[in-house]
């Protein structure tokens, strides 16, 4: 009888200790393992032309009474379309017309126009955003709406964007992935090892900003940290 239980509790400590022995083992070639990688953030960047552009324009009108401003604002979107016309952009070109009328005791006194007309009851402006992928055409014709409308009160925007095309982003992600793996291979070169695969890839920036050159380029920029293992 006390020899079972004497065999039972040997066998119960023998049992103890191969589970204790197998997870330190685990432990240990896990934390070998983690030993054995490395990681590596590879870039690509470039710069490109912008692609899209939006210009905004507001013209701002002043009058005594709704009916009058009305009258002015149709003249001033006929005056617009024709100019429109004249510089070749389309009608599905124009993205937004919008018209917002104000009293004169909510504009300040020297916001444009009401400056040097504070006797007018009403302000009118009538927003218009243009997007187009024809910069050139944008460009010239902000250039131009002024001396073709000298009799309105006009301010605009231009501003330009890249769309960043899924091809380039595509290829600038192998381009980041490429350069993780050269700066890589040079680590392990120098550190007498060897790259043996790769364990994990993330995928971090992906942004356009503006370039310094001009308001027309911008700035890509990729990055993707890769993990290696190493032997």
């Amino acid at each position: 009888m006390r020899w079972n239980v004497c065999k039972q509790a040997l066998v119960l400590a023998l049992c103890s200790f191969l589970a204790l022995t197998f997870i330190n083992l685990s432990d240990a070639i896990e934390k070998k393992i983690e030993e054995k990688t490395f990681t590596v953030h590879g870039v690509s960047e470039r710069e490109v032309k912008s692609d899209f552009a939006e210009w905004k324009v507001t013209a701002k009108l002043v009058s005594d009474d709704i009916a009058s401003s009305t009258e002015k604002l149709e003249a001033f979107k006929a005056k617009f379309l024709e100019f429109c016309k004249d510089q070749k952009i389309k009608k599905d070109e124009c993205d937004k017309f919008e018209v917002i009328v104000k009293d004169n005791a909510d504009v300040k006194d020297n916001e444009p126009p009401f400056k040097g007309n504070k006797d007018t009851r009403y302000s009118v402006s009538a927003n218009i955003v243009i997007k187009s992928k024809d910069l050139d055409k944008l460009s010239e014709a902000q250039l131009k709406i002024g001396g073709h409308m000298p009799s309105f009160c006009i301010t605009g925007s231009l501003h330009f964007y890249y769309t960043l095309p899924r091809f380039l982003r595509d290829k600038m992600v192998q381009e980041a992935f490429n350069d993780a793996q050269r700066l890589a291979k040079n680590i392990a070169k120098s550190a007498c090892v060897k790259v043996e695969k790769v364990k994990d890839l993330f995928q971090e920036d992906f942004c356009v900003t503006q370039s310094d050159k001009s308001d027309l380029m911008k700035k890509v920029y990729v990055s993707s940290k890769v993990v290696f293992t190493i032997r």
